[in-house]
């Protein structure tokens, strides 16, 4: 993927098996797509766990997904992970 980006630029889609993949590899354009909930929708990866797993914040899409994100987001803010910096080394 590095030498298509390299290739092709930042943005790019490739079609693999028929389906139509558009990469994204510059962090300024991939925080405007993932920040609207209308563009957060899994693929079919995770309609295979979702079998099993049922939907919770791996599975989970769009709207349900970005509430989920936001409940868990400040557990694992940097100041919440210093306490355990030691126990990690």
């Amino acid at each position: 993927m590095r030498g298509l980006a390299k290739r092709y630029g930042k943005t790019y889609n490739t079609i693999i098996l028929n389906k139509n993949y558009f990469h994204i590899t510059n962090s300024r354009d991939a925080e405007k797509v993932l920040s609207a909930s209308k563009n957060l929708e899994m693929g079919e990866v995770f309609r295979f766990f979702e079998s099993f797993m049922k939907q919770g914040l791996f599975t989970a899409q769009g709207k349900k997904w970005k509430i989920r994100r936001k409940m868990l987001a400040p557990t694992l803010h940097i100041s919440m992970l210093k306490n355990y910096f030691k126990t990690f080394m």
